[in-house]
C-alpha cells in the first residue's frame, strides 16, 4: 500500500503596506442630507431651505452612485458606523431610510453591531416617523435641541421651542435605546448659569438606567471666548461644558 503524506498547506503571507496593519481599518459611513425646513443664520452647513417637494428618489439614486464610485478604494473595509446628517434628515421618507440602509448594505460589509444616527430636528418629530425609521435599521437618534430657553432658541432662528424639544425626546426615548441631544453653549448674552440650566435640563430627560450616549456641546462662531472669563468663572464653566455626561 502508497502510504499517503498529507501536504501541509502553509499559510498565505501577510501583506504589509508600511502601515504596519495586518487587515484593513473599519469605515465610518457619513450620509448627506441637505434639506431643511428652514435655514438657521448661524449654520455654515451645506444645508438648503425645502422649497419645492424632494425627489427622494433621485437623491437616493445619486448617493448610491457615490458609494459605489468609492468601492474600488474602500474594498473588504467594514463600516462600524453609518451617521445620516444634514440639514434636517429627519424630512426623509422612513421608505427613503430603509432603501439607503438597504443599499449600503448590498455593497459595503456592515458590521452587525453597527450604530447607524440619523439627526432630527425638534420641530418635525413625529412617533410613527420615529418608529418606522427604527425599523428601517436605525438605532440611534440625534435631536438638535440646541437649548430648553425659548429666547434663546428664537434668537438663534429655530423652527422648535423647549415643549417641543421635550416631545420630541420623549418620543425619541420611546423608540430608541441611544438618544443623543446636540447643545450650543455660549450663545449671544446667554449667562453661564442659563449654560448650566440647559446641561441640567438635558441630564434630567434620560432614563437613568440608560445613561449611554454623551451629551454634545458643538462650538459655534457666536460662542463667548472663555479666556476672557474671571479665573474662577473660566474654571466653573470649562468644568460646566465638559462633555462627559451621558444620556440616553
Amino acid at each position: 500500500m502508497i502510504p499517503i503524506i498529507p501536504i501541509a498547506v502553509a499559510p498565505a503571507p501577510t501583506v504589509d503596506s508600511g502601515s504596519g496593519l495586518t487587515a484593513p481599518p473599519p469605515l465610518a459611513l457619513y450620509v448627506h442630507w441637505p434639506w431643511c425646513v428652514k435655514k438657521c443664520p448661524y449654520c455654515d452647513f451645506n444645508s438648503h431651505e425645502n422649497r419645492t417637494a424632494i425627489d427622494d428618489a433621485a437623491y437616493l439614486a445619486a448617493l448610491i452612485a457615490d458609494l459605489e464610485a468609492a468601492l474600488p478604494q474602500i474594498w473588504n473595509r467594514p463600516v462600524t458606523s453609518i451617521f445620516i446628517g444634514g440639514g434636517t434628515p429627519s424630512l426623509m421618507r422612513a421608505e427613503t431610510a430603509d432603501a439607503l440602509l438597504a443599499a449600503i448594505r448590498m455593497r459595503v460589509p456592515l458590521h452587525p453591531g453597527a450604530e447607524i444616527t440619523l439627526e432630527a430636528n425638534p420641530g418635525t418629530a413625529e412617533a410613527a416617523k420615529f418608529a418606522a425609521f427604527r425599523e428601517a435599521g436605525v438605532n440611534r437618534l440625534s435631536i438638535g435641541v440646541q437649548s430648553f430657553d425659548d429666547a434663546k432658541l428664537a434668537a438663534l432662528g429655530r423652527i422648535h421651542d423647549s415643549a417641543e424639544a421635550q416631545r420630541a425626546i420623549d418620543m425619541a426615548l420611546n423608540n430608541f435605546d441611544r438618544v443623543n441631544l446636540d447643545l450650543m453653549y455660549a450663545l449671544p448674552q446667554q449667562t453661564l448659569a442659563e449654560a448650566e440650566r440647559d446641561i441640567a435640563t438635558a441630564i434630567g430627560t434620560g432614563r437613568q438606567a440608560r445613561r449611554q450616549q454623551k451629551l454634545a456641546l458643538p462650538a459655534q462662531p457666536q460662542l463667548l471666548d472663555l479666556r476672557r472669563l474671571p479665573g474662577h468663572r473660566r474654571r466653573r464653566a470649562q468644568q460646566a461644558l465638559e462633555p462627559r455626561n451621558h444620556l440616553a
